[in-house]
């Protein structure tokens, strides 16, 4: 086989092989299913959380074989099965929706998107949660008094054991990863913004 010559952005985008290929709808071979965490591991069991599961209740088992892989997976919008978030037995407000992407075989990490119009709440954190603000604008309230505000594009981080009152001005839309190891501590902030 002769040598070709070296792969570079000029001769990709060059090549015919590398045009987008048309969008056609198809189903992948892998939608995920939504998971709830058993009680005590995962932030949809709660103590007293409406609409939480154990893992007999799971639709489908445990999706360890499922999540056990090296199969890289595509979930298009379309193929996303939005259910109601679980929620405290108090809340009054209209509840809001989830989507759970990913869930280690071990619980103690997840990953998903939600959703909610409105939520005016009091929250204590019972794991560490990283969400990625995709719309909306959020009013947190630390215990300490402090206000901060986040919206498209602001990260927001909430520590296991962190306290405080969480208002949406306006409906929001986010992207979750959990962790909930008992004991565990996130390392300090050392990147660039405030803190």
């Amino acid at each position: 086989m002769p040598d070709e010559p070296p792969v570079t952005s000029t001769t990709l985008s060059a090549s015919p092989s590398m045009r987008p290929l048309p969008q056609r709808p198809c189903r992948p071979a892998f939608v995920a299913q939504r998971r709830r965490p058993l009680y005590g591991l995962g932030r949809a069991c709660y103590k007293g959380a409406v609409g939480a599961r154990t893992q007999a209740d799971r639709p489908g088992g445990t999706m360890s074989d499922e999540l056990h892989s090296t199969k890289i997976r595509v979930i298009k919008p379309e193929d996303i099965v939005w259910e109601e978030a679980a929620r405290y037995p108090e809340e009054t407000d209209p509840p809001g929706q989830e989507f759970t992407a990913a869930t280690s075989v071990d619980d103690k990490f997840s990953f998903g998107l939600w959703q909610r119009a409105v939520q005016r709440r009091y929250f204590e954190r019972p794991y560490h949660e990283i969400a990625y603000i995709l719309e909306g604008e959020v009013e947190i309230t630390c215990d300490d008094g402090e206000v901060l505000r986040a919206g498209p594009g602001d990260i927001v981080i909430t520590p296991l054991g962190s306290k405080g009152y969480w208002k949406n001005l306006s409906p929001v839309k986010k992207v979750w990863a959990v962790y909930e190891e008992q004991g565990a501590t996130l390392k300090p902030y050392i990147g660039p913004g405030k803190f």
